[in-house]
């Protein structure tokens, strides 16, 4: 209510500002409503403003400066009002009725024109009295402020009677001693402030604790408007019929006007209250929550949400002792509530609950006395609800906390006790946090070392390297690095470190800190250096190597087979790595109707993969296996895995794709260990072309004994191009670090097949033009069948 006192409180202050605006200017209406009635002297709107401003210092939640202010201004007030009761009891004047306007005072009829009547005096003392203790808690304090508020009323109260119905002798005590209606008016308006600003306090706590409280202050207001009412009706009729007439019809009408008014409040009221009182029945039947009323320590009324809470309807719980909900460990915490209660305090507390069937919930408890219509305390409500999936939330954050802190002790524990050099570092390279192995390697205390950056104990030739990773993790661009570079030990000598660099980043992106790990590799770079020499030799025997792989690579060359035409024309490709690897193909028509293709890739490079892969290919070629064999993948690929086994041939496998088409039912029958799938390229309507890859799970040959290998079977239409491949055709490095993935290869494939007259060759290109270096990292062997 705050907002009302601060308009109230503005109100006075205006009217008195208005008051000495008249004085000052000679405008007798704003001194007084009335010309025959009397005028507020200056110094009545003076204390009618400094109590107004004293009120409003310690109005709303007032600073203890605005309350020693307001406190200050009512002593004031209360002191002045002493000194004109003391003048007009010793009948001496100290002059200060002239203090403000004497000129216009002066015109007054009166013996002391410019002070306050002795009534205005008193009950600016009252006012003052309340004023002062209003933000004084104290038993005492608040009787206090009763009563004076009461004295404070009472006369102006009278005034404006008087005034109203015309008996103005009883506002002066003589003739020069009047107290004005706009005087009385002022004080009406900071009593109502004054008891505004304090809603704790009666009675305006005992009306806002009231549910019929609209009600009550409507016909209040009727009321207190029944004397201003007759009062205006007085004056109108007394102009038109006799004064005893005009009296009796004023009195007529204004009765009847506050009879029907307050008719009709009173029955307005009467709907209003019926209809709140369904509404709060069905909100405390239909709420989620358990509401409940208690008296003597048993529930006299319950909602029907305490079925769902607790597991039993109200007729189950109504008359029983509300122990029935509470856990035994939990009685005595529970008496203590019905005290609180009992004494009017308002409990606000996560309790234990037990149910019917026994189980124990969380719920919070909101309880405080409940007051009948007369104000009489009958027991009190509560109201629960459960929230045991909030306990369980609260649990699990504590023990998350828990564990959180126990990993942070254990992640400082291992950092201070890491082998290796750890540290935390900030945007501009400062350390900030070091442990012991990173002491040891720069040779510096801990407190030294925090003082420097890692700027000036890096090499100069590997600053610009490193201030460059920094950039990029700063600008977002990276998110961490690794890099092998030289520091400077505290005695001077270089010494080597095997960094590795990560960030902590803030919700907008920006690097808080860099986490950095430095491993002392210094004896490794020294041992590398005495290695150097060694390598130059072996480079030699290894051009020697090169050569021999070189020879073998142009064997394996000539043994492949050449293109093949007629109903399947068939084209192929094979690149041999830097490295000799165990690639080798072949297709052969074993008989008019069948086509025979596979394609080998040993594990490994070098001169045993390529010896594997020849004596394979040398057995499928020779037949030994049997027609039936030969023509069934799956009995292929079964006899080659119990045939190779890797232990057999030095820790070597292959893969295998392996495929046989038969031209009578346009069917390829095909299986797959361990090798990329085929891909199928057929032109569809409209100039599109669908690919689709004959793949197969089974395991690559010679890794397991019992294996089991599964054939698959396609039906080839006409015009269908199929690319047999090895994954060196595939996996090559881009030039942005990344690596071609088989859905790109097959993307680009299935763009070639699209064109009618497309080559190998091309193909081919088109690979090498993707890598940086325009090779294949591994052995490339591709073979393409067109059937017609």
């Amino acid at each position: 209510m705050a907002w009302l006192v601060r308009i109230l409180v503005a109100v006075v202050v205006v009217s008195a500002a208005a008051n000495w605006i008249g004085w000052a200017a000679g405008v007798k209406w704003l001194t007084r409503i009335h010309q025959s009635w009397p005028q507020m002297t200056p110094w009545t709107a003076a204390l009618l403003a400094l109590s107004a401003v004293a009120l409003g210092a310690q109005a709303g939640r007032p600073s203890p400066i605005g309350v020693r202010v307001g406190r200050a201004l009512a002593a004031t007030v209360a002191v002045l009002s002493l000194v004109f009761l003391a003048e007009y009891a010793t009948g001496t004047s100290f002059g200060v009725d002239l203090a403000f306007f004497p000129a216009a005072v002066t015109e007054l009829q009166s013996t002391w024109p410019g002070r306050p009547s002795p009534q205005t005096a008193s009950s600016f003392l009252m006012l003052s009295a309340a004023i002062l203790v209003h933000r004084n808690d104290r038993p005492w304090a608040r009787r206090v402020w009763a009563a004076a508020l009461a004295l404070a009323t009472a006369i102006p109260l009278l005034v404006l009677l008087s005034y109203l119905t015309g008996t103005l002798p009883f506002v002066r005590v003589a003739p020069s001693t009047g107290v004005g209606i706009s005087t009385a008016l002022g004080f009406l308006t900071l009593v109502a402030a004054t008891i505004s600003a304090r809603p704790d306090r009666n009675p305006v706590a005992w009306l806002l604790a009231r549910p019929d409280r609209a009600m009550l202050t409507q016909t209040a207001a009727v009321l207190a408007g029944l004397p201003l009412l007759t009062g205006l009706a007085h004056l109108g009729f007394d102009a038109v019929v006799p004064h005893d007439g005009a009296w009796v019809l004023a009195l007529a009408l204004s009765t009847a006007v506050v009879a029907a008014a307050t008719f009709f409040i009173t029955q307005h009221g009467s709907r209003r209250l019926a209809a709140s009182e369904e509404r709060f029945r069905l909100l405390a039947e239909n709420a989620s929550d358990v509401i409940t009323h208690i008296r003597d320590g048993r529930f006299v009324w319950i909602s029907p949400s305490v079925e769902v809470a607790l597991g039993a309807p109200p007729s189950y719980w109504i008359g029983r002792d509300i122990s029935a909900i509470v856990p035994p460990d939990e009685y005595s915490a529970l008496a203590g509530r019905l005290e609180s209660l009992k004494s009017g305090e308002v409990v606000k507390e996560r309790v234990r609950l037990s149910s019917r069937d026994g189980i124990t919930h969380w719920a919070h408890l909101h309880a405080k006395p409940f007051y009948d219509s007369t104000g009489r305390q009958d027991g009190a409500t509560a109201a629960l609800r459960l929230i045991d999936e909030e306990v369980a939330a609260e649990q699990e954050v504590e023990e998350a906390r828990r564990e959180q802190a126990l990993a942070e002790q254990r992640y400082r524990q291992s950092v201070d006790n890491a082998p290796i050099g750890m540290c935390l570092i900030t945007p501009d390279g400062r350390f900030y946090e070091v442990n012991d192995a990173l002491c040891r390697f720069f040779g510096y205390d801990a407190e030294t070392l925090m003082g420097k950056k890692w700027q000036e104990l890096t090499a100069p030739e590997y600053l610009e390297a490193d201030l460059s990773n920094v950039a990029a993790v700063l600008d977002g661009r990276l998110d961490s690095y690794r890099m092998i570079k030289q520091y400077i030990h505290a005695d001077g000598h270089p010494i080597w470190g095997g960094l590795s660099v990560s960030c902590l980043r803030d919700e907008n992106g920006s690097v808080l800190n860099f986490i950095s790990q430095i491993t002392d590799i210094t004896a490794q770079e020294e041992a590398e250096k005495r290695s150097r020499a060694l390598t130059q030799r072996l480079r030699r025997q290894s051009l020697q190597t090169m050569a021999e792989l070189k020879n073998a690579a142009t064997y394996l060359s000539s043994i492949m087979p050449r293109g093949l035409s007629g109903r399947v024309e068939v084209s192929s490709r094979y690149l041999p790595s830097s490295e000799l690897g165990g690639d080798c193909f072949d297709y052969v028509w074993l008989d008019e109707d069948h086509l025979l293709i596979y394609l080998i890739d040993v594990s490994g490079h070098g001169l045993e993969p390529a010896l594997l892969s020849v004596s394979v290919h040398n057995l499928l070629r020779s037949g030994s296996l049997g027609r039936e064999t030969l023509l069934a993948p799956e009995a292929t690929l079964g006899a080659l895995n119990r045939m190779f086994q890797m232990d057999r041939q030095h820790g070597h496998y292959f893969t295998l794709w392996y495929g046989v088409y038969q031209a009578s039912e346009r069917t390829l029958r095909y299986s797959g260990a361990g090798a990329p799938p085929a891909l199928a390229f057929v032109a569809a309507p409209g100039g599109a072309t669908t690919v689709t890859r004959l793949s197969s799970t089974c395991p690559p040959i010679g890794l397991f004994p019992d294996s089991e290998f599964a054939g698959e079977s396609y039906s080839v239409p006409a015009g269908c191009q199929i690319l047999v491949f090895s994954d060196g055709a595939f996996e090559i490095g881009l030039a942005d670090d990344r690596q071609l993935s088989l859905d790109g290869f097959e993307a680009l494939c299935g763009k070639r097949a699209g064109s009618p007259d497309w080559s190998l060759d091309e193909l081919i290109a088109e690979l090498k033009s993707l890598t940086p270096t325009k090779a294949f990292d591994d052995d490339c062997s591709l073979i393409r069948l067109a059937f017609d």
